[in-house]
């Protein structure tokens, strides 16, 4: 028996299976609504954060928690903190965060929002901030220092004053009468005015307490307000003042002493318009009308006798 010869069947070669892709895992976003809002005055200011999702498939979570700023900036005095829910289908969801309104004058405060513990995907972008922005403005307030510790006011003019570095005391020059008891010259003296104690104490007088019998100006006083430089045509301040012209005096109000500064290397005298370093040390000062320019060799004082 014959049989026919029969050509296999061709073969195609195999064609490769390209292997499945792998789900792209959903991805949590955060925002800021408001990247910086005015606090307000009352009640509660809201600032919104919008937080969103690359897949609507499933359900999904993710929690935030707040940090800087100060816990009372927040309503209910705490850091707010939640877990921000998606139903199926959803892909954004907003999140308000209750300011308390002051009137309190203070910064600008930055607080941020943070994703954490995210289900049914992974954080991409975790926070986002916002600035609380102060919109309350100081109140202006002023006060008179040229009174007496009783709180009258001045028989006469004030002027040329001169403030302490923390606005405690205020140093000025006086023609009135009746700010402090005895005041009998009849001429201007210089007076420091305590802000917070409210007493007014006249400090161009002798070692002794006797009252100047010229007037006395220019009063420039210490940081801390313990010295007070000043400017006075009295003869009668320190022991020896034979010039017969203006010199500058500083009056020290813890040992209650004064002495004449504007004395010169070789015993000259005659000056005015002091200016005091902050500790009191130096006292600057200008020649006066008349003074002839020989007679001081400096226009400043080293105060050795400091204590």
């Amino acid at each position: 028996m014959v049989f026919p010869l029969v050509d296999p069947p061709s073969r195609q070669p195999a064609r490769p299976v390209a292997a499945a892709s792998a789900p792209t895992s959903p991805t949590f976003s955060i925002a800021a609504d408001d990247a910086a809002k005015l606090e307000g005055n009352s009640g509660t200011t809201a600032y919104t954060f919008t937080v969103s999702r690359t897949s609507g498939n499933g359900r999904a979570s993710v929690d935030y928690t707040v940090a800087g700023a100060q816990p009372d900036d927040f309503d209910g005095g705490l850091y707010p903190r939640a877990t921000v829910t998606f139903a199926k289908g959803e892909t954004s969801k907003s999140i308000t965060i209750l300011i308390a309104a002051d009137t309190v004058i203070e910064g600008d405060e930055t607080f941020t929002l943070s994703l954490s513990n995210p289900v049914g995907g992974a954080i991409a972008t975790g926070t986002a901030a916002s600035t609380i922005q102060n919109d309350d403005i100081s109140q202006v307030s002023v006060e008179r220092a040229s009174v007496a510790s009783n709180g009258d006011q001045g028989d006469g003019q004030s002027d040329d004053p001169s403030i302490s570095a923390d606005g405690r005391y205020v140093a000025f020059y006086s023609s009135a009468a009746n700010l402090v008891p005895d005041d009998t010259n009849g001429t201007a003296d210089v007076f420091v005015y305590d802000r917070v104690a409210d007493t007014t104490d006249r400090v161009s007088v002798a070692s002794n307490a006797d009252q100047g019998d010229n007037q006395s100006y220019d009063p420039s006083i210490s940081a801390d307000g313990r010295y007070i430089a000043f400017s006075s045509d009295a003869s009668n301040l320190v022991p020896d003042d034979t010039n017969g012209t203006s010199d500058v005096f500083v009056f020290d109000r813890v040992t209650d002493t004064t002495e004449r500064v504007s004395v010169g290397s070789n015993g000259g005298q005659g000056s005015w318009q002091p200016s005091i370093s902050a500790d009191g040390r130096y006292v600057a000062f200008g020649r006066a009308h008349g003074s002839p320019r020989s007679r001081l060799t400096t226009g400043s004082s080293l105060r050795t006798s400091r204590s």
